[in-house]
C-alpha cells in the first residue's frame, strides 16, 4: 500500500521554511490525529505530541522532530537499497536477487513491477534451476540491471520512500518532489 499526502508534506515543509509557528503546527497536529498516525506512524507522532509548545525553543523542538520525519530513511529502505546495489554489483547474486525482488513486490512494492515479472516468466516454478532457462534469463540481465539502477536512483534521491514494511510513498505519482 502506499499514498502520498501533498498537505501534510507541504504543511511539514511550510515549518521548515518558517512559513508555520509553534501554535498553529500544535493545532494541526491535534486536528489531524488519525491522518498523521497512519501518515507518519504512531511514534513520530507522539514525538511530536510531547513537544512543549509554549516555549521560545518550540519550534526549534518541532524542526529538528520534522526533519527526522522528512529525512530518515526506514530500515527497510535500507535493506532495498542494499539488495539493488547488490543485484547491480554482484552478477552471482543475479537471480537470488530477483527472486527476492519478486517477493517483495508480491508483498506490495509494486515499484518492483518490471523486475519481478520479468523474473518469474524465467523462475515460475524455479525453472532457473535448469541450465537452459537460466541461460535465457541472463539475457534479460541488461533489462533487469536498467530497471535496478532506476529505482535505485529513486530510492536515493527520495522519489520513493519505504516509511516501513510494505508501505511507501511514491512521488513519481503526483510529479511532486521533496
Amino acid at each position: 500500500m502506499y499514498y502520498y499526502n501533498g498537505h501534510i508534506d507541504d504543511f511539514l515543509h511550510g515549518v521548515m521554511n518558517d512559513d508555520v509557528g509553534p501554535r498553529e503546527f500544535e493545532s494541526w497536529i491535534t486536528t489531524n490525529k488519525e491522518l498523521l498516525e497512519d501518515y507518519i506512524g504512531m511514534n513520530e507522532y507522539q514525538r511530536l505530541l510531547a513537544i512543549d509548545y509554549t516555549t521560545t525553543s518550540a519550534i526549534n523542538h518541532i524542526k529538528e522532530q520534522v526533519k527526522l520525519i522528512l529525512d530518515t530513511p526506514t530500515y527497510d529502505h535500507e535493506t532495498m537499497c542494499a539488495l539493488l546495489t547488490e543485484l547491480l554489483e554482484n552478477k552471482d547474486a543475479y537471480v537470488k536477487c530477483c527472486r527476492q525482488i519478486y517477493e517483495h513486490y508480491c508483498n506490495g512494492f509494486d515499484f518492483f513491477k518490471d523486475i519481478a515479472l520479468t523474473a518469474i516468466c524465467y523462475d515460475y516454478d524455479h525453472r532457473l534451476e535448469q541450465p537452459d532457462d537460466l541461460e535465457g534469463f541472463f539475457k534479460e540481465r541488461e533489462f533487469i540491471v536498467k530497471e535496478a539502477t532506476k529505482i535505485l536512483e529513486y530510492l536515493k534521491s527520495g522519489e520513493i520512500r519505504i516509511v516501513e514494511t510494505y508501505y511507501y510513498l511514491d512521488r513519481r505519482i503526483t510529479g511532486k518532489r521533496l
